[in-house]
């Protein structure tokens, strides 16, 4: 992850995530700007939603990248792939996932692997 772009509420965020342009995540009320993908990651991402999308038990929703998760009252992010059974916490955003699904790349893998599974893993919903 890269230097915090600035810091406010989760409304605030909210309200300038839906301004458009670069996507960001929310941690501990601080904005990362996200980095851009590769094509491998994207083609990988694409191919495991696929696959989650055909297995999902009615009821459930997938998103692929573009479907901001809340883990924290200050804390939110893009998982690549998230699978949602029950409704929706917001038209924005969800409060809890069933599977989360995150591509490692060598810029990312470190916060993937520590920070993000420490927050997802605290979703009440999240098969284990």
């Amino acid at each position: 992850m890269t230097e915090a772009v600035d810091s406010c509420t989760w409304d605030e965020f909210l309200a300038g995530e839906a301004r458009g342009g670069p996507r960001h995540e929310l941690v501990g009320g601080r904005v990362f700007a996200m980095a851009g993908g590769t094509e491998r990651h994207d083609l990988l991402a694409g191919q495991l939603f696929a696959a989650l999308f055909a297995a999902a038990p009615p009821g459930c929703r997938v998103f692929t990248q573009n479907r901001l998760v809340r883990v924290a009252a200050n804390t939110g992010y893009y998982p690549d792939v998230v699978m949602v059974c029950g409704p929706a916490a917001h038209e924005r955003w969800e409060g809890d996932a069933s599977v989360i699904i995150e591509v490692l790349s060598s810029s990312t893998e470190d916060t993937d692997r520590r920070e993000k599974a420490v927050a997802y893993a605290a979703l009440p919903g999240l098969a284990r």
